[in-house]
């Protein structure tokens, strides 16, 4: 699969900054060139464009090579991968839908209570007790919340990126089982 280069800028950005844009177009141009190389093109100073190599490089979106030049000096030369742009993307999917599902199984498990104030925070049902069904922050009584619409919302967009992990990239989709009260 061909990777645009506007979708690679867009992830390198979202990985390494708005400064990845500018070490991603130089690595793009050269093909493969060293960090100070990068520096000139870009105009970034040596520390920021190895700072956003490094992290790239974190997330496979760049690689290196080492080379022994004159009186025995390593240089490091870069090159861009942007085929594994979807990998990336890939990976971020499957860790959000990790993530989503724990809050998910968390909501699904626990009875919440909340004393109605925007800026309190809802306790666990345990939490409750130990506070005696009192706001441990403003002191009203604490009544029950229902987070079904946030158990279904939180269903539906790990089902819409299952399907699109489904649709973009052949991934089989593992759906979730919710088990209503």
């Amino acid at each position: 699969m061909k990777v645009s280069e506007e979708l690679y800028l867009k992830v390198a950005a979202l990985v390494g900054g708005d400064d990845a844009i500018g070490v991603v177009s130089a690595l793009l141009d050269l093909k493969k060139a060293s960090d100070e190389e990068i520096a000139n093109r870009t105009g970034l100073r040596l520390p920021n464009v190895r700072k956003v190599l490094y992290k790239l490089l974190d997330s496979s979106l760049v690689a290196f090579e080492e080379r022994r030049e004159r009186m025995e000096q390593t240089v490091f030369y870069w090159y861009p991968l942007p085929e594994q742009v979807y990998g990336f993307i890939q990976t971020e999917e499957r860790n959000l839908i990790k993530r989503l599902k724990a809050k998910f199984n968390y909501l699904r498990s626990h009875e919440f209570y909340h004393c109605g104030t925007p800026t309190c925070r809802r306790l666990t049902f345990e939490e409750a007790v130990e506070t005696l069904f009192k706001c441990p922050t403003c002191g009203k009584p604490l009544n029950r919340v229902d987070v079904t619409d946030i158990i279904e919302a939180i269903e539906g967009r790990i089902e819409t990126i299952q399907r699109e992990l489904k649709e973009s990239f052949g991934v089989p989709i593992k759906t979730l089982k919710s088990r209503r009260k």
